[in-house]
């Protein structure tokens, strides 16, 4: 739960990553894969590089695919349209009327958006579960950190 009010915190601030802090995702992408991320929040796109940063801590020999994979975890939640507040209470009232239920449908959405952009079944891994253990155990540590 702390790590909930931590990034509510966060994604106060509408500051985008400066290209020196994206360049990281930018070497590894695709083009469709970078447009895809940048689609996001600036919000979103912080925390990404946040998770992309415990993640490669935690698994550093981790496969381009996954690092992608965990970089575009949340591109679903762009689908619902919601700001900070709306994702608030998304979160505490739970799938009450179609936007809520959207972002709750995030990781399906973005698996969605990620075949659609061309992204390998390899980086669609991630989010859909079917990652090696060892990269999905290093990822939801990094993501609720």
């Amino acid at each position: 739960m702390f790590h909930l009010l931590r990034r509510f915190v966060q994604s106060l601030s509408g500051r985008f990553p400066d290209e020196s802090e994206a360049s990281v995702l930018l070497e590894i992408m695709s083009e469709q894969e970078f447009t895809l991320w940048r689609t996001m929040p600036a919000s979103d796109q912080r925390h990404s590089l946040k998770v992309v940063g415990r993640f490669l801590h935690r698994l550093p020999e981790a496969t381009t695919a996954e690092i992608i994979g965990v970089a575009l975890h949340d591109v679903g939640k762009v689908a619902s349209n919601l700001g900070t507040l709306g994702r608030v209470a998304a979160t505490v009232f739970g799938r009450r009327g179609s936007r809520f239920a959207i972002y709750h449908d995030h990781e399906s959405i973005g698996i969605t958006m990620l075949r659609d952009a061309g992204c390998s079944r390899d980086v669609q891994a991630i989010l859909d579960g079917s990652a090696r253990q060892s990269a999905l155990a290093a990822f939801r540590w990094a993501d609720n950190c």
